[in-house]
C-alpha cells in the first residue's frame, strides 16, 4: 500500500484500463499518438480514480464502513461494475459543492440511478432500480428507521411519554388524547408505541413481528422520495427537505391514486448514510458473485 493511497488499486481492473488505452493509440497513427498523448495516458487515469476513491473514503458519513468500502475497491474484477461504483461515488460527493437541500437531494437520486444502471437491468424502469437499491440492501434497522419517518395516517395519542415505562412493563393501560397525530400507515394500537406522532421501533414495533411485509411499508417512502425527484426533474418544482423536525406534505398514494397528507422527517444526512449502506452491501454482493 502507497503512503498516497489508503487502498491497493485493483490489478485487474489497472490491466483492463491499460489494455484499453492501448487499443484507442493502436487506432491513430503514430503523429497522433503523439498529439494526443496526454489524453492516452491510463496510468494518468488510474492515478486520477486513485484520488477519487481516496476522496469518497476520507467523506464517508458513515465512517465504520471505510475498511468495507477499501475491500471493495481492492477486490473489483469486472471494468463495467468498476465503472458504476465510481460514477456513483463521484456524482455522490458533488453533494458537498451545494448549499441548497433540493440540490442535495437530486444527486443523492442521481448517485443512486448510476449504481444500478449494470446491463442486466436495461429494461427495468428507474422507479423500481431506485427502490430494489435500498429494499435489496439496507439491514431491517434501516428499513424501519426510513417507515418510523414517514407518516401517512390520523390516530388518537395513544400514551403520554411520562407513562411509557409503566406500561412497558405492562403495570399501566393506554391512555388516550383527544389529539390525533400523524403514524407510519403499520402502526397498530397494541404493538407499537407512538409518542406525539414520533414512531419508536426499537420499543414496539407491528413490522418486527411480520417481517415480510416490511418491504411493502418501505415502498410508500420510496414511492415518495422517488416522486420528489420526478418533480424536480420534469416539473421544476423543488422538495424543500427537512434538516430538523419534520415537514407536511401531499404526496400521491400509487395504490390509492389519490392525493393524501402525510408528515415526513427523514434527516438528509440520514438519507446519505442509508446510501453509504446500501451502496456498500450492494457492491459486496456484486464482487462477491464473479
Amino acid at each position: 500500500m502507497s503512503s498516497n493511497s489508503e487502498f491497493n488499486f485493483p490489478e485487474n481492473i489497472k490491466s483492463s484500463i491499460e489494455e484499453e488505452y492501448k487499443e484507442r493509440r493502436n487506432k491513430l497513427s503514430a503523429k497522433n499518438q503523439k498529439a494526443y498523448a496526454f489524453f492516452l495516458d491510463s496510468q494518468s487515469v488510474i492515478e486520477g480514480d486513485k484520488e477519487i476513491f481516496n476522496e469518497f473514503l476520507n467523506s464517508l458519513i458513515e465512517n465504520d464502513y471505510k475498511n468495507n468500502f477499501v475491500d471493495i475497491i481492492e477486490n473489483f474484477e469486472d471494468i463495467e461494475v468498476y465503472r458504476r461504483f465510481l460514477a456513483s461515488i463521484l456524482i455522490y460527493m458533488r453533494i458537498n459543492n451545494f448549499e441548497d437541500s433540493p440540490d442535495k437531494f437530486l444527486y443523492f437520486c442521481i448517485a443512486v440511478e448510476a449504481a444500478m444502471q449494470f446491463k442486466s437491468n436495461k429494461g427495468k424502469g428507474n422507479t423500481r432500480l431506485f427502490k430494489d437499491f435500498f429494499k435489496e440492501n439496507l439491514s431491517e434497522d434501516s428499513k424501519l428507521k426510513m417507515i418510523s419517518h414517514f407518516k401517512i395516517k390520523e390516530v388518537n395519542n395513544t400514551v403520554k411519554s411520562q407513562n411509557f415505562l409503566m406500561y412497558k412493563y405492562g403495570k399501566s393501560k393506554l391512555i388516550k388524547n383527544k389529539k390525533k397525530s400523524f403514524v407510519p400507515s403499520c402502526y397498530r394500537l397494541k404493538q407499537c408505541y407512538v409518542d406525539t406522532g414520533k414512531c419508536y421501533p426499537k420499543h414496539g414495533c407491528y413490522l418486527k413481528s411480520n417481517p415480510h411485509k416490511i418491504n411493502d411499508q418501505l415502498d410508500h417512502v420510496l414511492d415518495y422520495l422517488y416522486q420528489k425527484r420526478s418533480n424536480f426533474v420534469h416539473d421544476g418544482r423543488v422538495f424543500s427537505h427537512p434538516v430538523d423536525g419534520s415537514i407536511g406534505d401531499v404526496w400521491r398514494h400509487p395504490a390509492k391514486k389519490k392525493f393524501i397528507g402525510i408528515s415526513y422527517s427523514l434527516n438528509l444526512y440520514d438519507l446519505f448514510s442509508l446510501y453509504e449502506e446500501a451502496l456498500l452491501t450492494y457492491f459486496t454482493k456484486i464482487n462477491g458473485a464473479e
